[in-house]
């Protein structure tokens, strides 16, 4: 604002206080990350285990070098399955048990 050719200046107000949060629950404590659970000797199970093939098969891969004593894959396709369980098996030397469902169907995982 100019008064007379000089401007005034107004005092600064402090900012108001942030509004109080009482209606949000209270967050619980930051946890720390897990701990990955080491896979020897152990039956790990993939779901959607025959397609997304490049992830599906690379876990179920590192499984087997890793030691599992049995890696399980799950998905629709009994083809893409055995296709699936064929190499795996050749890569690994470890068993490998297919299990042909749609989890998104309750009565094809009865």
């Amino acid at each position: 604002m100019s008064v007379g050719g000089c401007v005034a200046s107004l005092p600064l107000l402090p900012p108001p206080p942030p509004p109080a949060l009482s209606h949000r629950p209270s967050l619980p404590p930051r946890q720390a990350p897990p701990r990955e659970t080491p896979i020897k000797n152990r039956h790990v199970f993939v779901t959607g285990g025959s397609s997304g093939i490049g992830l599906a098969l690379a876990l179920a891969h590192r499984a087997a070098s890793e030691g599992a004593s049995c890696v399980s894959i799950l998905a629709r396709s009994a083809d893409k399955l055995e296709e699936a369980k064929r190499a795996i098996q050749l890569a690994s030397g470890v068993d490998v048990e297919v299990f042909p469902a749609d989890l998104g169907e309750r009565a094809s995982m009865i």
